[in-house]
């Protein structure tokens, strides 16, 4: 049996931590990024997969108050994870 499942995953923008006053808040920026999930049963209690994250290569960005002071701004590329999962 096998599965695929392509997911969009939506980060909100938001509040990553509170400073001392409003223009220390550190604020994150909102990102749009797209994820591929691939199993397959070889038998009844072993099955292999393999997880594709990011594959828009979205930014993780964040601020310092507003958005135009920009604090942080990290590109990760996609990242990928394969294995094979026995069932006991």
């Amino acid at each position: 049996m096998r599965t695929e499942l392509v997911a969009p995953s939506i980060w909100s923008p938001g509040r990553q931590s509170i400073g001392a006053n409003e223009f220390r808040d550190v604020w994150v920026d909102g990102r749009h990024q797209l994820d591929l999930s691939l199993n397959y049963r070889m038998r009844p209690k072993v099955r292999l997969f393999a997880e594709f994250a990011n594959l828009t290569d979205q930014p993780f960005r964040a601020y310092l108050g507003r958005s135009d002071f920009p604090v942080l701004q990290e590109f990760y590329s996609w990242w990928w994870n394969v294995g094979l999962v026995v069932e006991l």
